[in-house]
């Protein structure tokens, strides 16, 4: 998923539009046209880097349909060639990932074209770097979440419709396009993700008024082993089984039993998921700014209550609970549910919510998955541990 950078997306564009400038001699192939089946990014079909134009979509939705001139792989993965000749799409992501592939095979444009690269390449302006950040709509508010919980219908159009549009993801660093390799990331690239997840997290936590986390190396640690534990048991959040049909069964497609043994190593006594937040995505990182891009999309998401390049996802506001504490917290809010005014109950909050972070990440033995787990916990993780309420 390492980005092509905007000085090269001249030439995608180019390639995209060559079709329709410089028609030239009839190509004798047959055609073939493939479906997509999840929501897919474009990637660069020589690179492997995802294609990303200011002004283009740089993904495929789910039912799109388009016509490939070939297979090819890409740094081991399966990927299907377009008709513009310079982009490519994964198999795993269309209605060909079980099926044997014809690497030899050749396709033509349904116009019965060979494309031809213009002489001259264009180039767009300089990539400008920036902060991350979330922003929250002014009607993203604690109450509102909780309800949001019983009517996640309500709350989306309320206010996770209007975050979705007013956020996006910006790449923060020159530095972060260094090539990584994401199951093996060193001490610092850990806790620079850790901390880039954090401040994401807290932006909200910290407008909603909730105590922000707090990064420690026993989360990191922590958060290290659960990515461990889900490599022993080839677990992969991103696969469910045939029979889940909710919203609740989706977010509860969690390897319990790894985050039990994993939790025990550093003394916490749980039965259920009482740490973990998590995403899933096909988009195989190759950089610290692909790793980033994911990050932010998906807790975006959580927080949003849906995908944003996806209309057909389930509207759910559950990891947005367990991120925030909001249901925790607002226990505590005063008879008009608007505001903390007792200082006793404000201490009781924030001890519920004071909690440590860091993430991690994992992916299945087929590479067809890459989890990203956010792990947040305090002494009220453990079960049977009464809480002051």
């Amino acid at each position: 998923m390492n980005k092509i950078t905007k000085a090269m997306m001249g030439v995608v564009v180019a390639g995209l539009l060559a079709s329709v400038q410089n028609p030239v001699q009839a190509a004798s192939h047959p055609t073939k046209r493939i479906t997509v089946t999840k929501r897919t990014h474009i990637y660069d079909s020589d690179s492997g880097s995802i294609v990303h134009i200011v002004g283009y979509s740089d993904t495929y939705a789910k039912g799109k349909k388009v016509y490939i001139l070939g297979f090819k792989k890409i740094h081991g993965k399966r990927f299907a060639k377009l008709t513009d000749g310079t982009s490519a799409i994964p198999v795993a992501n269309t209605n060909y990932r079980n099926k044997k592939l014809n690497y030899k095979a050749k396709y033509s444009d349904p116009s019965d074209v060979v494309k031809k690269t213009p002489k001259k390449k264009k180039h767009s302006k300089k990539v400008v770097y920036k902060e991350d950040h979330i922003i929250l709509p002014d009607a993203y508010t604690i109450e509102n979440l909780v309800k949001g919980q019983d009517d996640p219908g309500w709350f989306y159009k309320k206010a996770g419709k209007e975050g979705l549009k007013i956020n996006n993801f910006t790449p923060e660093s020159k530095a972060d396009n260094v090539k990584v390799d994401p199951s093996h990331l060193t001490a610092d690239q850990q806790k620079e993700l850790s901390l880039y997840a954090m401040r994401l997290i807290n932006d909200v936590r910290t407008k909603l008024g909730v105590v922000p986390y707090r990064y420690t190396q026993k989360a990191q640690d922590l958060a290290n082993d659960v990515a461990k534990e889900y490599k022993k048991d080839n677990f992969s959040m991103g696969v469910y089984s045939d029979n889940i049909d909710s919203a609740e069964e989706a977010y509860s497609n969690h390897d319990v039993p790894a985050l039990i043994r994993a939790a025990k190593k550093y003394g916490l006594n749980i039965d259920q998921n009482t740490i973990e937040s998590g995403y899933a995505t096909t988009e195989e990182p190759h950089t610290l700014t692909d790793m980033k891009r994911e990050i932010y999309e998906g807790l975006l998401s959580m927080f949003m209550g849906k995908d944003k390049a996806n209309t057909e996802d389930w509207i759910e506001f559950l990891h947005a609970n367990g991120l925030t504490d909001a249901t925790s917290v607002h226990i505590y809010y005063d008879e008009d549910g608007q505001h903390i005014t007792d200082p006793e109950q404000k201490a009781k909050a924030d001890d519920v919510a004071n909690k440590e972070f860091a993430m991690s990440y994992s992916t299945p033995d087929d590479g067809a998955w890459n989890d990203y787990h956010f792990i947040h916990f305090n002494k009220y993780s453990n079960s049977g541990v009464p809480r002051p309420w």
